[in-house]
C-alpha cells in the first residue's frame, strides 16, 4: 500500500502486516498494533513528514532515522527490540517489539487504585532496569537517550523496556542540537543550551521516578517558558518524597552535570540505600574543574569546604548554574514546542496608559548584590506589617547576585519574607580560563585587566572588583533579559492590579509599570552590574510596548569618613556615580554589546528617571545598617502604596536635568489624645452637614 492512503485498521503499510489499532500518538507520528506473518502481534511507528521534506515533521523523521541507525544493532534484554526500518515513500515506518504497556499506564492504573502512584518497591525495580539499559547505551556506546519519560519506559510482562530513541546523540562532539524535540516536561538544563552531558538521561530519569512515585513533578509552570526557566534556574520541589529519598534525587536533579551521580544505576542504588548520596570529594571537584575545558559537558563549579562564604558543604541545585549563557538555540526551542502560542510569545500588546487619582501602579523592584537583598527583605517587612503578606499582586521581585550563599539567603529567609525561586537569579562566577572560550563573549580585555582576571579567587568572587561584577552579567546576559522580560510582560495583564487594589484600597495611578532597581555602588556586584542592568530594563519595557521607561533607583553611598576614604568600595562608588552623571548628562550616549552575535545595545537617553542617594555604612553588618535599609525601603515604600509618592513626584512633572539626590526619612507622629479629638471633631462636621 502507499503512505500517501490513509492509515486505518486492516491496511497493510508493509505487505504482510495488518494494522489492528492504534496505540498511541505524539508530536511527530503514531504507533499501531500490527499483526506481523505467521500471526504474531507487533508495534509499528509511522513517523511523520517526509525524509527529505522541509518543515519540523521532515526534520524529525530524518533525526529518527539517523539516530535508529545509532541503535539498531544494539541488543539488550531491556531494550524495545527494533525489527524493521523502512522508508516507504519518503516516509519513515519501524517495526518493533509490542509490549504490554509504557510506564505511565501502569501509574494510571494505580491511581485509579487508590494510590498515590507506582508502589515504590515495583517502581525501583523498573528504574533498576532502565538505569541498566541508558548505561549501556552510555558507557559503552557513548550515546544519550534524551527522550526518557514515562511513556517511552514499556513493560513486558514486568520487566522494562526502554524505546523510542528518536532524538539519541552520540558523545563524541561537545555541541549537539537537541532542543527542536525533547520534552520539556524531563529534560534537563544543557539540552536546552544545546549540549549533550553524560548524566542528561539521569536528570530525566528522576523526574519520571518522582512523578510516578507520588504523581508530583519537581518542576511546575504554566506554559513552557516558565518551565524552562525552572529547569535553568530553580530548585526542585522534591518535598513530596520521602525524605530518604530526597537527597538522592537532589542530586539527581542538580544543574551541572559533573554535580549528578556517574550513572544512572549508582543514582537507583542510592535509592535504594545501597550506596552513599554524598557528592564528590573536594579533590574530585577540583579534577573536575580542571578538566572541563575538554569535557562534553557544560559545568560549573559549585562551592567546596573551603568556600567561606557559603554557610554548607554544597548548595541546593538552585546555586548550581551553567556556565553558559543562555543562547539562541533555548529561544529557538520555545518557540518550536508545544504548539501553545502564550507559552512562546508575550501575552500580547500592552493596551493604552491609563492615569487616574490613586496610588497603585505595577512595579518590579529589583536588587542587586548584597545591599539590593536587604532592602527588598525589608521593603517585603513593610508590607507584610500592613498587609498581612510580603508582597501584592501588582508586585514583581527579582534579586540578582553572583554569590550563591547570597541567594540561597534570600530563598530561605525565615518569617514569610523569602523570595521565590523565580524570583532570584545566581550570576555564578566562574575559573578565568572558562571567560577565554565563551562562545559569544565580546572580548574583555578593554575593560577588565588579564591581572585582574587571574587574580580571581579559586572559588570565583567579586572581591570588591566592580570589573568582575559586570563580567558576571555578561557572562549570564541572555538569562538576565529573559528574566526581567519575563517579570515585566507579567504587566501586559490588568488583573494583578485590579486585584491590588481590591485588597489595598488605594486606587490605580497608572496600568504602566515603574521600575524600582536597588543596589550599592561600593560593592563589587552592584557597582559592577547596575548601570547595564538599567539599560537592559529600558529595551525591555520599549520591546513590550510600555513606551519609555520610567526607572528610579535606590543607590547605596558610602558615608566617606577619613578611614573608609582610601578604599576599595570607596573607588568603586567615584567611579559608578561618575559613570552615571555621564551618561545623565545631555547628548550622551550609551552603547554596550554582551554577545558578538547581537547587535550592541544603544541608548540615547539618561538611564534613570530619578536616583535617590542612601548612605550606607562601609560594611553591612554593622550596626548602622538597619536604618540606611529602613531608609531606602521606606522611600520605596512610600513611591508604591502611599499618596506621598504622587505627591513628591507627579506624573505631570518634567524630567529634572540631575536626577540624583541624597534621601533621608523622617517619621511624623501625633500624640494618642490629638488624634482622637482631631478625629472627633471630623466626625462631628460630617455629621452636621449631612444633618443641614
Amino acid at each position: 500500500m502507499s503512505l500517501d492512503q490513509p492509515i486505518q485498521p486492516n491496511a497493510e503499510p508493509i505487505p504482510g502486516y495488518r494494522l489492528i489499532e492504534r496505540i498511541g500518538r505524539g508530536g511527530y507520528g503514531e504507533v499501531w498494533k500490527a499483526e506481523a506473518p505467521g500471526g504474531m502481534h507487533k508495534a509499528i511507528k509511522f513517523v511523520f513528514g517526509e525524509m527529505d521534506g522541509l518543515g519540523d515533521c521532515g526534520k524529525a523523521a530524518e533525526q529518527e532515522y539517523k539516530s535508529l541507525n545509532r541503535v539498531k544493532t544494539i541488543r539488550h534484554p531491556f531494550l524495545l527490540s527494533l525489527e524493521r526500518i523502512e522508508v516507504l515513500n519518503g516516509r519513515l515506518v519501524i517495526v518493533m517489539e509490542l509490549a504490554d504497556k509504557n510506564l505511565q499506564d501502569r501509574f494510571n492504573e494505580c491511581v485509579a487504585n487508590g494510590l498515590p502512584g507506582i508502589p515504590r518497591g515495583e517502581l525501583l525495580g523498573f528504574m533498576e532496569e532502565a538505569a541498566e539499559a541508558l548505561d549501556l547505551m552510555n558507557v559503552h556506546h557513548q550515546i544519550q537517550h534524551l527522550d526518557v519519560k514515562p511513556h517511552n519506559i514499556f513493560l513486558v510482562q514486568k520487566h522494562v523496556k526502554v524505546a523510542d530513541f528518536g532524538l539519541a546523540k552520540d558523545l563524541e562532539g561537545t555541541r549537539a542540537d537537541v532542543t527542536g524535540g525533547i520534552t520539556p516536561t524531563y529534560a534537563s538544563p544543557e539540552t536546552f543550551e544545546g549540549w549533550v552531558s553524560r548524566q542528561s538521561d539521569q536528570y530525566s530519569l528522576a523526574i519520571v521516578y518522582q512523578e510516578m512515585l507520588t504523581g508530583k513533578r519537581p518542576f511546575t509552570a504554566s506554559n513552557t517558558r516558565q518551565l524552562i526557566l525552572q529547569h535553568l534556574t530553580a530548585v526542585p520541589d522534591v518535598s513530596p518524597l520521602a525524605p530518604a529519598d530526597r537527597d538522592a534525587v537532589s542530586r539527581a536533579l542538580a544543574k551541572t552535570p559533573g554535580d549528578r551521580f556517574k550513572t544512572c544505576a549508582e543514582f537507583v542504588r542510592v535509592l535504594r540505600g545501597l550506596a552513599p548520596s554524598s557528592g564528590p570529594s573536594p579533590s574530585d571537584r577540583s579534577k573536575d574543574r580542571d578538566s572541563r575545558e575538554t569535557d562534553t559537558t557544560v559545568e560549573a563549579a559549585t562551592p567546596t569546604d573551603h568556600d567561606s562564604r557559603s554557610p554548607r558543604k554544597t548548595l541546593p541545585a538552585l546555586v548550581t548554574q551553567s556556565s553558559k549563557s543562555w543562547p539562541p538555540s533555548a529561544v529557538t526551542h520555545l518557540r518550536r514546542t508545544g504548539g501553545d502560542a502564550s507559552a512562546v510569545s508575550p501575552v500580547g500588546p500592552p493596551p493604552a496608559e491609563r492615569l487616574d487619582d490613586g496610588v497603585l501602579f505595577p512595579a518590579l523592584v529589583l536588587g542587586i548584590g548584597g545591599t539590593g537583598w536587604v532592602v527588598l527583605r525589608q521593603l517585603r517587612r513593610l508590607i507584610q506589617d500592613r498587609y498581612g503578606r510580603p508582597t501584592l499582586p501588582h508586585l514583581q521581585w527579582l534579586l540578582i547576585d553572583s554569590d550563591p550563599a547570597a541567594i540561597e539567603a534570600a530563598v530561605t529567609a525565615p518569617g514569610g519574607l523569602a523570595l521565590g525561586v523565580d524570583e532570584v537569579l545566581l550570576t555564578r562566577l566562574h575559573r578565568p580560563s572558562h571567560y577565554l572560550t565563551r562562545d559569544g563573549l565580546p572580548p574583555i580585555d578593554t575593560w577588565l585587566s588579564p591581572e585582574v582576571l587571574y587574580q580571581m579567587p579559586r572559588t570565583p568572587a567579586t572581591d570588591g572588583v566592580r570589573a568582575i561584577g559586570r563580567l558576571a552579567l555578561c557572562d549570564h546576559y541572555h538569562l538576565v533579559c529573559h528574566r526581567i522580560r519575563s517579570a515585566i510582560e507579567a504587566f501586559i495583564k490588568p488583573d494583578p492590579l485590579a486585584e491590588a487594589d481590591r485588597l489595598t484600597r488605594l486606587g490605580v495611578r497608572s496600568n504602566y509599570p515603574r521600575l524600582y532597581l536597588t543596589a550599592s555602588v561600593a560593592g563589587g556586584t552592584g557597582s559592577g552590574m547596575f548601570l547595564d542592568v538599567v539599560y537592559l530594563l529600558r529595551r525591555e519595557v520599549r520591546q513590550l510596548g510600555f513606551g519609555d521607561a520610567h526607572v528610579v533607583g535606590l543607590m547605596g553611598v558610602p558615608a566617606l569618613t577619613p578611614e573608609f576614604r582610601d578604599t576599595r568600595a570607596a573607588a568603586n562608588a567615584r567611579a559608578a556615580l561618575s559613570e552615571l552623571h555621564y551618561y545623565t548628562r545631555p547628548g550622551a550616549s550609551y552603547r554596550a554589546q554582551f554577545d558578538t552575535r547581537e547587535e550592541p545595545l544603544t541608548d540615547n537617553e539618561p538611564p534613570l528617571r530619578r536616583c535617590a542617594l542612601v548612605r550606607f555604612p562601609g560594611r553591612l553588618d554593622s550596626t548602622e545598617i538597619d536604618r540606611a535599609v529602613d531608609v531606602a525601603a521606606h522611600i520605596a515604600y512610600a513611591d508604591l502604596l502611599t499618596p506621598v509618592g504622587r505627591a513628591a513626584h507627579p506624573d505631570t512633572a518634567e524630567q529634572t536635568p540631575n536626577p540624583h539626590c541624597l534621601v533621608g526619612v523622617q517619621r511624623v507622629t501625633w500624640p494618642r489624645a490629638r488624634v482622637l479629638q482631631t478625629a472627633g471633631r471630623m466626625l462631628a462636621r460630617k455629621t452636621l452637614q449631612g444633618w443641614v
